[in-house]
C-alpha cells in the first residue's frame, strides 16, 4: 500500500488508486493499472489484462482490505 498525494492528468491533486492482480501461487503480480479512483470499470479492466495475456483463471479472489483501512 502507499499513501501519497500526487497531481493527478485531471490537474487536481490527490492518492492514486492501485488494482493489481496477483497469483497466489507464485507471487506474480499478473495485471496492474493505476487511476484517480477507484471503479468498477477499472477492476474490470485490469482483469481483462490478466484474461487477455494468461486465459480465464480457474479462481478468482478479490480483497479491498487496503481502501477499508482508516488511513485510506
Amino acid at each position: 500500500m502507499f499513501d501519497l498525494r500526487v497531481q493527478l492528468p485531471s490537474g487536481t491533486v490527490g492518492r492514486p488508486v492501485l488494482v493489481a492482480w496477483q497469483d497466489i501461487y507464485s507471487g506474480k503480480i499478473l495485471a496492474w493499472r493505476v487511476a484517480e479512483t477507484l471503479s468498477s470499470h477499472l477492476v474490470q479492466t485490469t482483469f481483462g489484462d490478466v484474461v487477455e495475456r494468461y486465459g480465464i483463471p480457474e479462481h478468482a479472489y478479490w480483497t479491498t482490505a487496503a481502501s477499508s483501512h482508516p488511513s485510506c
